[in-house]
């Protein structure tokens, strides 16, 4: 769970988002990749080639950012986020 010291934070970010959230949401995937070659069996590689999936993490990050205050915007993204983490076994109990 986020402080409320940190909120400030999260807001401030969000023109970084909004200007570089792509090239950080690639080099993320780049340094994944390359540390766990194993977990390219979990992702859609078509969608790292296209960028596809990039994209869709830069926006999902940037809307949280957006929409820090405003939890109800975010629930349609984070159910969809959930949905596709699930079905390939993806728990909390995975996340470090």
């Amino acid at each position: 769970m986020l402080s409320p010291a940190s909120r400030p934070y999260i807001a401030a970010s969000v023109p970084v988002l909004r200007e570089h959230g792509l090239t950080i949401s690639r080099l993320f995937y780049q340094q994944l990749f390359e540390a766990h070659p194993e977990l390219t069996e979990l992702f859609n590689m078509g969608n790292q080639a296209n960028g596809a999936q990039q994209q869709s993490l830069a926006s999902a990050v940037f809307a949280y950012a957006a929409n820090i205050d405003n939890a109800a915007a975010l629930a349609p993204v984070l159910e969809r986020i959930v949905q596709k983490h699930m079905a390939v076994g993806i728990a909390p109990a995975c996340v470090i």
